[in-house]
């Protein structure tokens, strides 16, 4: 058994987990977390931006996703 520090999941917006069954992307309660780490995942860029017109800043966040298929 290999553990992982990281686990991953696809998840729609009420919660549930999908999966891949026989070449089809199914969604349901239970999660089922992904056999491997999306590639891209160690390309997290954050960047911080101040307009001209308003106070404050305003922050980014960018993930450049592909998936592995196992």
């Amino acid at each position: 058994m290999i553990l992982r520090n990281w686990r991953y999941y696809l998840l729609k917006e009420d919660g549930r987990s999908g999966r891949v069954i026989n070449d089809v992307v199914t969604y349901d309660g239970s999660k089922k977390s992904l056999p491997q780490t999306p590639d891209g995942w160690q390309q997290v860029a954050i960047g911080y931006e101040r307009p001209i017109d308003k106070h404050g800043l305003v922050t980014s966040f960018t993930l450049p996703l592909g998936f592995v298929r196992g």
